[in-house]
């Protein structure tokens, strides 16, 4: 049985292992902040930098120490996929954007493992953005239901690619809907259970 040629491994972790995960967690278990009400959330190689408006630490000295610390464990920051948001009550009265950071665009919403927020913490764009993909996948329930899938069948495709893509990450946002965001979900509900692709009438 033929085998490749070993070759050297020079950094980071092999993508694709089953120990990868653990050892690129411990990888990058010392990268802290430098503030102490300053947080960083990491979630795989995904970190997100939280400061507040009081922080004894700036945003830029952050950022600062991010940028050493990835040198110096010959890691690459993709700073072009780096944004930046600032979160502010919906109608202060006083209020102006700090200063940009370098090579790091500023926006106004932002997507987090899969949940948008805005920087004025509503959940109108996430909740659009969940119901036109539920759309997409009940026309394709419907195609499903013409090419003689079983009532039970769709019913549990219905769960699976539907509900489960509602109810993502509900912990993180459920706290913000108004009574719009809940009857644009159970018009999408609806439609489901009239056109006989929800096997229940769901109440959102």
């Amino acid at each position: 049985m033929p085998c490749s040629l070993s070759s050297v491994i020079t950094r980071s972790i092999v993508q694709g292992s089953g120990i990868g995960p653990s050892l690129f967690l411990i990888y990058i278990a010392d990268l802290k902040t430098q503030g102490k009400d300053d947080r960083l959330i990491k979630f795989a190689d995904d970190c997100t930098l939280l400061v507040p408006a009081g922080s004894s630490v700036s945003v830029e000295c952050e950022m600062k120490s991010i940028k050493e610390w990835a040198i110096l464990n010959k890691m690459m920051l993709n700073l072009g996929k780096t944004k930046e948001i600032v979160f502010h009550r919906p109608h202060p009265r006083k209020f102006s954007l700090p200063p940009k950071l370098t090579d790091i665009e500023q926006v106004s919403s932002a997507k987090l493992l899969g949940v948008y927020f805005t920087d004025q913490l509503s959940m109108t764009e996430h909740l659009n953005k969940t119901v036109a993909v539920c759309n997409q996948r009940l026309y394709l329930l419907c195609q499903l239901k013409k090419q003689g899938m079983s009532v039970s069948c769709l019913h549990i495709v219905f769960d699976s690619i539907v509900i489960c893509k509602i109810l993502y990450a509900s912990p993180a946002w459920f706290g913000y809907v108004n009574n719009d965001h809940v009857n644009l979900i159970q018009k999408l509900l609806s439609k489901a259970f009239r056109w006989g692709l929800s096997g229940k009438r769901y109440d959102a």
